[in-house]
């Protein structure tokens, strides 16, 4: 192994409670001169350690062509027309036409920032007018770092002229926007400033065509929010929250009273659509996996007087909305998807015909992850469109008419993996309950034989882990490795106890289940310790540095795609961690981790450290895990790659700079410990970036397996 850079170390030693920290990389939290001048000797030590190696040009170009139908987006049907969202050439058009499969008119979708704005190469959200006659569309700010999956800058495009309907807005969140019924004007969710500077967001209304200043709403502290608005145009609702989705406030647009509360007080999520006098939503109070009820505007706060409509089943409900006279209800079966039709009243209208088992999203992007509330279908006047993929087919795009129940393929597949099967099994915990573990092989390979395997994990924040196209791990399965796809308490796949059952203080479970998932592989003759890998992203990046530093035994290699390290210092940074804001419905921050409750208590003054990170629980402290505070001196770790985008708001670089410096001076053994930082770069850069991007990480794992 090459010599690392060199990191110095401070002698800075805190007391929490009875705990003494020592934090001798502090200094590799601030973006200074001398913090990233170590980060960029860390990148050059990644060029050769990840590039200069026989083969990777072609590793490169094959996940290139594996990860290119990642962009596909389900069409879209409004006041008859088609809306097709197409990147081509690094460019975004916009398609409307007659039948989701016509030529039509093509529209480019520009930004008319000022001249210090990067240019804009991806739209990532877009929403046609009732009238079909506008499309609101989102475009990453930096690069994808607030955009994608944080925040945007917002244009509207009339699809009569092909010109701006109206003036381009900043910073607003992704998909967070809801049109009046007459299509003059829309709600939506933005922040003040740049979120790394002023995290806050706040509710506005647009009208088009005004150059005047947006009316902002007098709600103050809010974090994940989505407007929703009435077909009559009288109420609006704003849903809260990205792990249990609730509808807390209501205005009567109308009325006096200005915004009340809805749904607030109620524990448990409530979403779904605004009926005219009625809220029809998806809850898991009183269902696990969820219900569909009616909630009277009148009388929410009591449950009694809600009529359910679809009542609980084997399928988690995740997802639902309102095409003509019909609801169409999305859940996850085995995390697998289904699609259900039924009639208002509630009676069962049929089950979409889905090709295989597999996962349906309005988009092919960060396929495997799925988000609470977040839209599964497209809904139509008559027809539902979506993307459908499985572990060997790439992403088709469907439509499904409602009425004549009639599926039609809009698109072949542009990759079929032939000879992939996928075995489903039961890993048993320590504490007896079965982890659900989805293996994916070459049908050729032995499974009474050891192979080179791979843990692919989530486990957090009730998002589903869903079994979608492999991508990029392709390129694993058919060199001959095996994908243990594992779904982990915490996540959101088998219903609210199981997410509860790895949330905040009971965090330490997931991880736990991910021990069970490799020791049971390898006490099964599957795999063995010095094959054996980890990787994960965000949630799941964490898992993997937790991971490598309390079970340093049990894997060969790991990679941390964008992860938090340090679970006791994140709370410095404003987006993500823990400051207090004025009205926030939480008291306390505006995200943050699994690990801690955010009613507990307020983040200490001054010292960056929450007394809620510090529940009397069964796993009453963070830093029994905290990846950053676990590694030990002498003691031999797997080789490990933290891969960080430097606009990441989430889950900033600064925690890879400093558990890679800690790793680098004090673990034991010649595995390589190596941090990727892209420059420009956000959240998303690892699943959504270049095939280069995504090759070192592949190339690095199929390296350290054996694969190459």
């Amino acid at each position: 192994m090459s010599v690392y850079p060199h990191a110095r170390r401070e002698e800075i030693v805190e007391v929490i409670g009875e705990a003494i920290i020592s934090d001798p990389y502090r200094w590799l939290e601030e973006e200074s001169a001398e913090a990233l001048a170590f980060q960029a000797e860390q990148n050059r030590l990644s060029d050769h350690q990840l590039r200069d190696w026989p083969g990777f040009e072609a590793l490169s170009d094959k996940v290139g062509r594996l990860t290119a139908p990642l962009t596909m987006v389900a069409p879209r049907q409004c006041a008859g027309k088609w809306f097709s969202l197409l990147h081509e050439d690094g460019s975004a058009f916009l398609r409307v036409s007659d039948s989701p499969e016509g030529s039509g008119r093509r529209f480019s979708l520009p930004f008319g920032g000022t001249a210090a704005d990067r240019p804009a190469t991806r739209v990532d959200w877009w929403l046609p007018s009732p009238d079909g006659r506008c499309v609101a569309y989102g475009v990453s700010e930096g690069g994808g770092a607030q955009g994608g999956i944080q925040l945007s800058r917002l244009g509207i495009l009339d699809t009569g002229t092909g010109t701006p309907a109206s003036r381009h807005i900043e910073h607003v969140a992704f998909g967070a926007l809801a049109w009046l019924p007459d299509c003059s004007g829309f709600y939506y969710v933005a922040g003040l400033q740049n979120a790394a500077v002023n995290p806050e967001r706040r509710l506005f209304f647009h009208r088009l065509g005004d150059d005047a200043p947006d009316r902002s709403e007098p709600l103050r502290g809010l974090s994940y929010c989505l407007p929703q608005v009435s077909p009559d145009g009288r109420h609006v609702v704003l849903v809260r929250g990205s792990r249990e989705p609730r509808a807390d406030l209501i205005l009567d647009r109308e009325g006096t009273a200005g915004w009340q509360l809805f749904m607030s007080g109620m524990r448990g999520a409530c979403f779904g659509y605004l009926e005219d006098d009625c809220y029809v939503a998806i809850t898991n109070v009183g269902a696990d996996r969820g219900r569909v009820v009616a909630i009277p505007f009148a009388t929410a706060a009591d449950p009694d007087t809600w009529q359910e409509i679809v009542s609980e089943s084997e399928g988690v409900l995740r997802y639902i909305c309102r095409v003509g006279q019909r609801l169409v209800v999305c859940d996850l079966v085995d995390a697998n998807a289904r699609i259900r039709v039924f009639t208002r009243e509630g009676q069962p209208d049929g089950v979409v015909p889905l090709p295989a088992e597999g996962a349906v999203a309005d988009a092919a992007s960060w396929a495997w992850w799925h988000y609470v509330g977040v839209t599964m279908v497209n809904a139509g006047d008559d027809t539902i469109a979506f993307v459908h993929s499985s572990f060997a087919r790439s992403p088709v795009t469907y439509a499904y008419n409602l009425a004549t129940k009639e599926l039609r393929a809009l698109s072949p597949a542009a990759t079929e993996l032939p000879g992939i099967v996928t075995t489903c099994i039961e890993a048993v915990a320590d504490d007896g309950a079965g982890i659900p573990l989805k293996l994916v092989g070459r049908e050729d390979l032995d499974p009474a034989q050891p192979h080179p395997t791979l843990i692919f994990a989530y486990g957090g924040y009730n998002h589903a882990f869903v079994p979608a196209y492999l991508a990029m791990f392709a390129a694993i399965v058919e060199a001959g490795g095996v994908l243990a796809f594992a779904h982990l308490r915490g996540g959101g796949e088998y219903g609210t106890a199981w997410w509860q059952a790895g949330h905040h203080d009971h965090k330490q479970r997931s991880f736990d289940d991910i021990y069970a998932v490799g020791d049971w592989l390898v006490r099964e003759g599957r795999a063995t310790t010095d094959r054996l890998g980890l990787v994960g992203a965000s949630n799941g990046g964490m898992n993997v540095a937790v991971a490598v530093t309390q079970r340093p035994d049990l894997f060969k290699a790991a990679v941390a795609l964008v992860p938090q390290c340090d679970l006791l210092r994140y709370g410095r940074d404003p987006f993500y961690g823990g400051r207090p804001i004025e009205g926030h419905h939480n008291g306390t921050h505006i995200h943050g981790g699994t690990w801690r409750d955010p009613a507990q208590g307020r983040t200490q003054a001054g010292g960056g450290f929450g007394t809620a990170m510090f529940p009397e629980s069964v796993y009453p402290d963070p830093l029994d895990y905290s990846p950053y505070h676990a590694v030990r001196r002498g003691e031999t770790y797997p080789a490990t790659l933290i891969v960080s985008g430097s606009e990441d708001l989430w889950c900033p670089p600064w925690h890879g700079r400093k558990l890679v410096a800690r790793l680098q001076a004090e673990s034991a053994g010649s595995a390589p410990h190596l941090l990727r930082v892209w420059r420009g770069d956000g959240h998303d850069v690892p699943i959504l970036g270049t095939a280069e991007q995504a090759a070192e990480w592949v190339g690095f794992l199929m390296r350290q397996l054996g694969l190459l």
